[in-house]
């Protein structure tokens, strides 16, 4: 079996309709990895897979608190206008003899008070009615749900089931469902109600009190059993009340601010921050202002006194220089006319000083009188302090209006922030939810607790009296028909059970032969284990190293204890014989780096045909990835928008994009 295609629509966080392509594009290449972070939709996908092929059997995550139809509307995605919801799964499947595609529609509607459940099923691309009316059963033949569990997975079962006594109940379970033990532990039961029944009559009066004393015994302790499930069941349902009204009062606590609430006093600090920032620059701007800044203001005039000063400095300078000329050339005039030079060389001299000695220029009111000293300090604020002024000002300026506008937009947080009085109330509500909730889960363990341990004493009371009445099997005759059936009966009992070890010591070996071939891939210590035997009996798991020393399992580390519950679930999945789709959600658990490399390079690549992995970012990191790369058929990404609390679907892992740009 290999699925080709899942479509998601509506469904958990998946918004609209969303589509998976899965096909392997080769037998190297069996990976389907996806990759989500916690809460984004990765355990949502293996729900869909059970749902779509189980319906109202499938063990889904969140199964067990609700019933199916609660289930099916909490399934409904909240956006969902219509409040429909649809998954479809298409797998290419040996059927009748032939490679044949199946596609299951599986979908529902409803409201708060009932929901209504279609399945449609198509098979070579036709709707197949008889096998949409009988496909319950028909699933049986394709993916059979006892062992399902050995395809479908998850690494907090994985790592749970590293507890030794938790895996025996796998280890019991898978074979038993591989051999079909249970069917004949069920017609072994079935006769042991007739012996008893046959028995009740014909026993003698010493053995009788016994008997009815444990059948007295029995009647108690299933009343017992009783009250204690009606009182599970009650505390069940009281706490299925409270998480709802929780949840209520969380939502109210939400939509009057409560988380608003909780971020007053960080709000308040950003705020001081974002008011000192521009205290800060405002002081920059007064410093500013104090010095040359002003002068931006009247660069214009700045720029006209300057240029009059300048024009008034050198008029000054040509007058003096005209005056000390004239001066002196009167002087000269005045000698020359106490000397005896000719009267035509004296015009000639004189005709030369007056057309050659410069005009002194108009003597001007002076207006600005300024000095050198200041006219060049004046020079260096125009061409150089007043653009410095203004470009470190204009900086300021934004950087204060944007610091403003931050102010601002956190003073309309802040107003929009309950008061305490109106939202300690609420606060307080939600809290006393939160202590009745946990008083109830409190109680509802023990509610467990007890019930289980009234079990316990009706399954011990019964094999009680199961044992009494095996032995007085022995002392009766053959007085009556009824007495011929109750010892054909035992025999049969008893070539019941010879049959059940004859079938588990037959198919036991290869069994264990197939799980310790699994763990020795999977372990980094190469020559930890050279053989694993099950006591089919209790189902302990011993463990024989290379140089004979028998170990426990338990005293495995905590790790290898997780890769020996992968082997468990491959072994058993291969000696089953099933070629199905392997789905594991959170593959990787606490493993450390040594184990995790073993599980990305030998045992996903071979866990079977198709292999969906269901993985953070942090499980299957940048290393594990390359590494994991090239058996990677398919790749997308789950992308959570927290704003809408919906989720999309994208092609390529987390790190594919930017090894591909490495490359």
């Amino acid at each position: 079996m290999i699925i080709t295609e899942l479509v998601l629509h509506n469904f958990g966080v998946y918004a609209g309709r969303q589509v998976f392509q899965m096909k392997p594009p080769s037998s190297d290449k069996p990976v389907v990895l996806i990759g989500g972070l916690n809460g984004g939709g990765k355990t949502t996908i293996l729900d869909a897979v059970q749902l779509a092929l189980y319906g109202s059997r499938a063990r889904c995550s969140s199964r067990e608190k609700y019933s199916y139809p609660d289930f099916l509307l909490r399934s409904i995605n909240r956006g969902s206008i219509d409040r429909r919801a649809t998954v479809e799964l298409e797998f290419i499947t040996q059927f009748e003899g032939k490679a044949t595609k199946i596609r299951i529609c599986r979908g529902w509607n409803g409201n708060d008070k009932k929901v209504k459940e279609h399945l449609q099923v198509w098979r070579a691309g036709e709707q197949d009615r008889l096998l949409t009316d009988l496909w319950s059963q028909r699933v049986e033949e394709f993916f059979p749900l006892e062992i399902a569990q050995l395809f479908f997975f998850d690494g907090e079962r994985v790592e749970s089931l590293a507890d030794t006594d938790r895996s025996k109940v796998l280890i019991e379970t898978g074979i038993n469902s591989l051999l079909g033990v249970d069917i004949i532990r069920q017609l072994d039961s079935d006769l042991g109600v007739l012996i008893r029944r046959k028995l009740s009559d014909k026993t003698e009066d010493h053995d009788a009190q016994e008997i009815s004393d444990l059948e007295s015994n029995i009647q108690e302790a299933e009343k017992l059993r009783r009250n204690a499930l009606t009182d599970k069941a009650h505390l069940q349902a009281y706490y299925e009340q409270g998480l709802a009204k929780l949840e209520s009062a969380e939502d109210l606590y939400r939509r009057e601010g409560g988380e608003l609430y909780e971020s007053r006093t960080n709000m308040e600090q950003e705020r001081e921050f974002i008011l000192r920032q521009i205290s800060e620059r405002e002081e920059k701007l007064r410093e500013l202002v104090m010095g040359s800044l002003p002068f931006v203001l009247v660069e214009e005039i700045l720029q006209g006194t300057l240029e009059n000063s300048v024009a008034e400095r050198d008029t000054a300078v040509q007058y003096k220089v005209s005056e000390q000329l004239s001066n002196y050339n009167q002087g000269f005039l005045r000698w020359m006319s106490t000397q005896e030079f000719g009267r035509d060389i004296q015009e000639s001299i004189v005709e030369y000083l007056e057309a050659n000695i410069p005009v002194p220029p108009k003597q001007e009111p002076t207006i600005f009188d300024l000095g050198s000293n200041v006219i060049s300090k004046m020079m260096m604020l125009r061409d150089g302090y007043l653009e410095k002024s203004r470009v470190e000002a204009k900086a300021i300026l934004e950087e204060v209006e944007k610091f403003e506008w931050q102010a601002t937009e956190k003073e309309r947080v802040l107003s929009e922030i309950p008061d305490e009085a109106r939202i300690r109330p609420i606060l307080a509500e939600r809290d006393e939810m939160v202590a009745k909730v946990d008083d109830l889960r409190t109680r509802l363990e023990v509610a467990k607790e007890v019930f289980e341990k009234t079990d316990r004493d009706l399954i011990s009371s019964k094999e009680q009296l199961v044992r009494l009445l095996d032995k007085r099997v022995d002392e009766l005759l053959e007085r009556d028909e009824s007495e011929r059936t109750v010892i054909h009966a035992n025999r049969v009992r008893k070539t019941l059970g010879l049959f059940r070890e004859l079938v588990v010591k037959e198919h036991i070996e290869r069994i264990e032969n197939t799980i310790t071939d699994c763990l020795n891939i999977l372990l980094h210590k190469d020559s930890l284990v050279n053989n694993l035997c099950l006591d089919v009996t209790r189902f302990d798991i011993t463990l024989e190293s290379s140089d004979g020393v028998m170990v426990p399992a338990e005293k495995l580390s905590a790790g290898e204890r997780q890769l020996l519950a992968v082997a468990f679930l491959w072994a058993l999945a291969i000696v089953s014989g099933k070629s199905l789709p392997t789905i594991i959600d959170t593959p990787l658990g606490r493993l450390d780096s040594l184990h995790r490399d073993r599980l990305v390079t030998r045992y996903f690549p071979h866990a079977g045909r198709q292999v969906l992995l269901l993985s953070t970012d942090e499980e299957i990191d940048r290393n594990l990835y390359k590494l994991l790369q090239p058996h990677v058929g398919h790749q997308y990404r789950l992308e959570f928008d927290g704003s809408t609390q919906t989720t999309t679907i994208v092609p390529g892992y987390f790190w594919s994009e930017e090894l591909m740009y490495a490359d």
